[in-house]
């Protein structure tokens, strides 16, 4: 499947948000299986994470994918596994991320980010991930207040993608107290 030819992708460094997309679970799986074959065993669990596993929810058309890695997974083999799917390697962004890989089907058009978190990883990234997902799925109230910011944001920062980010990060952190506060600890 060409993620870029479902018209999901979007060109580096704009922040251009898209209405919910039925096909970006399409995409996901895609994503999942390639990941499934270039790391086998060192791959523990796969989620689809962030805007674009909201059902509904305004994204930038870019597929979060969040991959739990067995403890023992060697890094720089994961890297060169990834790297020969046609993954780009961006660095380790530790609590803010992982190991984070880039898709591009074509120059600065961008299908996925793939955020590769260790089991038991001491930042608890992997359970961030999942939190604000299912925060945002399950809490109308909390999925509208939070497209309503993105959207600001989005108009603020249309040409600044890391001023954009940024600046979302104070509603993920409230984000994750709303689920730690209304239903207790996962």
């Amino acid at each position: 499947m060409a993620d870029g030819a479902l018209g999901l992708a979007f060109t580096g460094g704009e922040v251009a948000l898209s209405d919910g997309d039925a096909r970006w679970v399409s995409v996901f799986e895609h994503q999942a299986e390639v990941l499934r074959q270039a790391l086998g065993e060192r791959v523990i669990a796969i989620e689809h994470v962030g805007s674009t596993a909201v059902e509904g929810l305004v994204a930038k058309p870019i597929v979060d994918v969040a991959v739990r890695l067995a403890p023992d997974a060697d890094e720089d083999s994961v890297v060169g596994s990834l790297e020969n799917r046609g993954y780009e390697f961006r660095g380790d962004k530790e609590q803010a991320g992982g190991l984070l890989f880039v898709l591009d089907d074509q120059p600065r058009h961008r299908i996925a980010h793939v955020h590769l978190v260790r089991d038991g990883d001491h930042d608890g990234q992997w359970e961030r991930y999942l939190t604000v997902r299912d925060q945002l799925r399950t809490d109308a109230g909390a999925r509208a207040a939070y497209a309503t910011r993105k959207c600001d944001l989005a108009r603020r920062f249309p040409s600044d993608r890391g001023s954009y980010t940024a600046a979302k990060a104070s509603v993920v952190e409230r984000l994750l107290r709303l689920a730690v506060d209304g239903s207790g600890r996962r």
